[in-house]
C-alpha cells in the first residue's frame, strides 16, 4: 500500500514543475508521462525486480491527479477573473 502511495506521491510531483511553469505542455505531458511509468514498470524485470500493474496504476492516478487538478485551478482562476471584468 505504501509503495502505492510512493508512486503516487512521486509522479504527481514529476507533473508539478509543468503544471505550474508551462500548463499548456499538459495536453501532450500526462500521456506522455503514463507511458514513460509503463515502460518502466515494464523494464523491471530486466533490473532483477517485479513488474506490478498496480504500480503502472499509481504513477497514472498521480500524473492524471496534478494534470487535472492544474486544469481545474486554471479554469477557476479564468473563471474569477472573467467574473471581475477587466
Amino acid at each position: 500500500m505504501l509503495a502505492h502511495l510512493e508512486h503516487v506521491l512521486a509522479f504527481g510531483l514529476l507533473m508539478v514543475p509543468a503544471a505550474l511553469l508551462r500548463p499548456h505542455w499538459l495536453h501532450w505531458l500526462w500521456p506522455m508521462g503514463i507511458a514513460f511509468a509503463g515502460v518502466i514498470e515494464l523494464l523491471q524485470p530486466q533490473f532483477g525486480r517485479r513488474a506490478d500493474l498496480m504500480h503502472w496504476v499509481s504513477s497514472s492516478f498521480g500524473i492524471v491527479l496534478i494534470t487535472f487538478g492544474t486544469w481545474l485551478a486554471l479554469s477557476i482562476v479564468d473563471l474569477i477573473r472573467h467574473r471581475d471584468g477587466p
